[in-house]
C-alpha cells in the first residue's frame, strides 16, 4: 500500500512508530489471528511495517498483511511472512478480497 499523496505524509496523520506497532501486535496479530505475537517480528520504521516470521496457513499470512495495511499510520507493508500449509488452491483470488 503505498502512501496516498505526494511527498511526506502530513503530520495530522502520523502516529509513532511504538504505537503502530503496538497496534498490530495486540489487535492483528493476538486479536484477528489469535497467534503468539513471538511468531512475527514486527519492524516500523517511519510507518513502514516489515513482518517476518512464520504463520500457520498462507491465509493467515495474507489477512496480517491486509489488516497491517489497514491499520492508521501505515504507509507501506514489506510482507516477510512465511507459512507452514499452503491451504487454498492459488486459483482462488483471497488476495483481491482483502485489498
Amino acid at each position: 500500500m503505498a502512501c496516498p499523496w505526494p511527498g511526506p505524509a502530513p503530520a495530522v496523520f502520523l502516529r509513532s512508530d511504538a504505537a503502530i506497532r503496538t497496534e498490530i501486535v495486540e489487535d492483528v496479530l493476538v486479536g484477528a489471528l489469535a497467534t503468539d505475537p513471538s511468531r512475527v517480528a514486527v519492524d516500523v520504521v517511519d510507518g513502514v511495517v516489515t513482518l517476518t516470521g512464520e504463520l500457520d496457513t498462507r491465509t493467515d499470512a495474507e489477512v496480517a498483511v491486509a489488516l497491517t495495511s489497514r491499520t492508521e499510520g501505515v504507509v507501506d507493508v514489506v510482507d516477510r511472512l512465511t507459512w507452514q500449509v499452503q491451504d487454498r488452491p492459488d486459483t482462488i483470488p483471497v488476495r483481491s478480497l482483502l485489498f
